[in-house]
């Protein structure tokens, strides 16, 4: 039996960014191989300057996105949203991630805004507002 994976898509935004220091040795940093892989990972920029003495380089995060852009087993998420915002006081962070997972009508999604992190499941529907009932 093959293990129970997500499409996950979205985007959790940090203003201000954070810098290479708070970045660099992070577990949200694919780069830093700090041992078990989070379901989130930062979105790393870097921007390059010409000075007198050279080229210099800034790297910084404003955001963090789903650890891979394919199926996975997104077991962790809400857990690796809450340790980010823990990790970064002073920082905002914001958004939505949404999981798709391999059963029908596993749709849930994880905010963070104002009041935390959470995690909801989709309710379906129908349009004379009965929910509908997915086996």
């Amino acid at each position: 039996m093959s293990a129970y994976e997500s499409i996950v898509s979205g985007r959790f935004t940090i203003e201000p960014p954070l810098t290479w220091s708070q970045i660099k040795s992070s577990r949200f940093n694919v780069e830093a191989e700090t041992g078990k892989s989070p379901d989130i990972r930062f979105e790393i920029f870097q921007e390059e300057t010409e000075t007198e003495d050279g080229l210099s380089i800034r790297i910084y995060c404003r955001g963090a996105v789903p650890y891979q852009p394919s199926r996975f087993g997104a077991y962790t998420l809400a857990e690796d949203a809450t340790e980010l915002c823990d990790a970064f006081p002073g920082h905002e962070i914001r958004g939505e991630m949404i999981l798709c997972g391999d059963d029908s009508g596993d749709i849930r999604r994880v905010v963070i805004d104002d009041a935390g992190v959470r995690e909801e499941k989709a309710r379906l529907l129908w349009p004379d507002g009965t929910e509908a009932v997915i086996p």
